[in-house]
């Protein structure tokens, strides 16, 4: 089972650690390359844990939108099978809190296409999706006398 940790605090442990092993008069060139090393680690770091899903929140589309990774149509880019109705990248299918004008909301999954949001929504209602957030894993399912 996953460890649940808050990625905010990290972040502020990780920046901090980085603050404190700032560079001195002092430092060798050696001393100097391996903190350049550990910074740049750290830098890497905290780019991979603001870009992990969140659990149990929503994530606003305005801060960031689900990663896409190549669809099944890629490979047809630049043939002659290749047409309007198919996409390039696509992300994994999320939950989404779509508006719509009258200020109604609810939720609903949703994928992106070439980053656009594709959801169960009718297009013709104009949803908005205003936040998404990954998918819950599915419960174990109970075997036996338990």
């Amino acid at each position: 089972m996953p460890r649940l940790i808050d990625a905010n605090a990290l972040c502020r442990v990780l920046n901090d650690h980085w603050l404190a092993t700032s560079p001195s008069d002092r430092d060798t060139a050696e001393v100097a390359a391996e903190r350049a090393a550990m910074c740049r680690g750290l830098d890497y770091a905290m780019r991979i844990v603001e870009q992990m899903p969140t659990v149990g929140g929503w994530i606003s589309v305005k801060d960031r939108m689900p990663v896409e990774t190549h669809s099944i149509f890629w490979r047809l880019i630049g043939s002659k099978q290749w047409n309007n109705a198919m996409w390039r990248e696509q992300s994994d299918k999320v939950l989404v809190a779509v508006s719509f004008k009258d200020g109604t909301r609810f939720v609903t999954t949703g994928e992106t296409h070439d980053g656009e949001w594709y959801t169960t929504v009718s297009r013709t209602l104009t949803p908005e999706v205003t936040h998404w957030m990954q998918m819950p894993e599915p419960p174990e399912e109970v075997t036996g006398d338990a």
